[in-house]
């Protein structure tokens, strides 16, 4: 009977570990895994004889090298979701077989199942470091050393001093959970030695610090991650965006990016992608309009002092696939400079691209050998764009990184027609209302690309251009507007946009339904709205 009653116990608590950990897994899985490959691309693991070393310079060295090691695998489908649902399964075991010593078996699981939710919980923070949850984990291994050793009290309080030092410097803040399971373990069995020795212990940080050069507090949390976290569903849609864009599935990318402004309402950097996306298919001008954030800010990042690394970093999108290579170096170096401890893998891949296609031989060697060194980016520094090196510039120009309007000419200037330049020049002409400058910009560059039909928002665009001219006896600039092919159905419903305007007298809600997506519309009401960027 009491075997029957103890196999049942333990199939409940497997049944319930299995429960709680495939929700875990599910919700990393299916709910939240773009907040891990976040975390992958802003880590780099290098398997290096003089990298790891360094990791033996600070305490918690086998936390940082376990967890860092394994962090690498979050890069594949899947792998962030069952790494961390492994390291948990760990922490459990190791949890439960220290406070059954000292607990009810059936509040030692509920305890350890509470530690691991818990764990799992500080685990939805972007950068919240395994080599945290592998402390914790090898923290608790650490008291079964002690609790089965059979010896003198006295010396098992040496032994247990002895590992809390040992577990400080090997697991950094986990020797704190050996300490507390010690303590739980003294009080059961009222050994009054151990408590002193983990007091003894516990001040090994605090002697420490300065040879760490360490603070108080860090000195006591090395190795711990943010302490509390809930899901932010807006990063996680805005990293599902930005993940699709760099795993190549453009039109997922500007689908979603889409979605998530009527999720969310207008928003740039769900309209920079947006955008970006659409440039990728050759679609920029057709969709430009059909964003709830219609801006010139919404077709490039802008580096200033409020621009956080991630999205200097992601800067470096559309400067790279247009062929900027200067402001996509400076974009992607700036986003591996201020990731943390400057080891963002993303950020050298795009740099052994980037150099690759400049031809800098001895920069993208030295790039090339870091991702070699890597388990995942091993096939990433030979993989460069044909439509990319094709576009390149003849000759470099030196540009400020905020002047975008004049990136953006720079590129549409190129000999070779580079079609994603001179649509985001002509799409910032629109965006910000300069109808003269998208006419000279049409007249120097669009024809290099656009020898029939143009976009739709170019011919409503000129066909403001054109009344105007007309309505002011520019003779010449109407018959240069001539030149260009504008659809017969194009300047009926600009007839149709005129009169509906005059007999509604300029009602917006009167006129959006039919005319909202029209560039006539978007002159009259939007530019207004959003505001002009020079």
């Amino acid at each position: 009977m009491l075997n029957k009653s103890i196999q049942w116990r333990r199939a409940i608590m497997c049944v319930v570990s299995l429960l709680v950990l495939g929700g875990i897994f599910a919700f990393f899985f299916i709910l939240y895994p773009n907040h891990l490959y976040v975390r992958e691309q802003n880590m780099m693991f290098l398997l290096d004889n003089e990298y790891i070393r360094h990791y033996f310079t600070k305490p918690g060295w086998f936390a940082w090298l376990a967890g860092d090691f394994v962090t690498q695998f979050l890069y594949y489908v899947g792998g962030g979701a069952t790494v961390i649902t492994i390291l948990l399964a760990l922490l459990l075991l190791a949890l439960y077989g220290g406070l059954k010593v000292s607990l009810p078996r059936w509040v030692a699981f509920a305890v350890a199942l509470i530690a691991v939710v818990y764990e799992g919980l500080r685990n939805i923070d972007t950068f919240y470091p395994l080599a945290s949850t592998v402390s914790l984990a090898g923290g608790a291994a650490m008291f079964q050393f002690y609790v089965y050793g059979s010896c003198n009290r006295y010396i098992h309080a040496f032994i247990g001093l002895l590992l809390m030092v040992i577990s400080y410097w090997m697991l950094g803040y986990g020797f704190l959970l050996l300490g507390v399971l010690i303590l739980v373990h003294s009080v059961r069995y009222r050994l009054w030695a151990q408590p002193i020795a983990v007091v003894l212990a516990a001040g090994f940080p605090w002697l420490m610090a300065e040879h760490y050069q360490f603070d108080e507090e860090k000195a006591y949390t090395y190795a711990s991650g943010k302490w509390f976290c809930l899901p932010n569903w807006y990063e996680e849609d805005l990293y599902s965006v930005i993940n699709s864009y760099y795993f190549g599935n453009y039109k997922k990318s500007a689908a979603d990016a889409l979605a998530f402004q009527k999720k969310y309402g207008p928003d740039r950097y769900f309209a920079y992608y947006y955008n970006l996306g659409n440039a990728m298919q050759d679609a920029l001008p057709d969709n430009l309009l059909n964003s709830p954030y219609c801006s010139a800010k919404g077709l490039a990042v802008e580096m200033s002092n409020n621009t956080n690394y991630q999205l200097m970093g992601c800067g470096c999108d559309l400067w790279l696939a247009m062929g900027h290579t200067t402001v996509a170096e400076h974009c992607a170096m700036l986003g591996l400079i201020f990731s943390p401890e400057s080891r963002n893998a993303k950020m050298v891949r795009k740099l052994a691209e980037i150099n690759r296609l400049t031809g800098e031989k001895e920069v993208e060697n030295k790039y090339r050998r870091m991702l070699n060194k890597m388990i995942c980016y091993r096939w990433a520094a030979h993989s460069v764009a044909k439509k990319t090196q094709m576009i390149l510039p003849e000759n470099d120009t030196i540009v400020t990184t905020n002047d975008i309007r004049g990136c953006f000419e720079n590129m549409a200037q190129n000999r070779l027609p580079n079609r994603m330049a001179i649509d985001y020049l002509l799409c910032y002409d629109l965006l910000t209302g300069a109808l003269q400058p998208f006419c000279n910009d049409l007249q120097a560059y669009g024809r290099k690309v656009y020898s029939g039909k143009l976009p739709r928002i170019y011919q409503e665009a000129l066909l403001i251009v054109y009344a105007s001219a007309k309505q002011h006896g520019d003779e010449q600039l109407a018959s240069q507007i001539q030149q260009y092919p504008v659809m017969q159905e194009t300047m009926r419903e600009f007839s149709d946009f005129n009169k509906a305007f005059a007999e509604t007298n300029g009602n917006k809600q009167a006129l959006e339904p039919r005319f909202g997506k029209t560039y006539w519309f978007y002159l009259k009401f939007r530019v207004r709205r959003v505001g002009k960027v020079q």
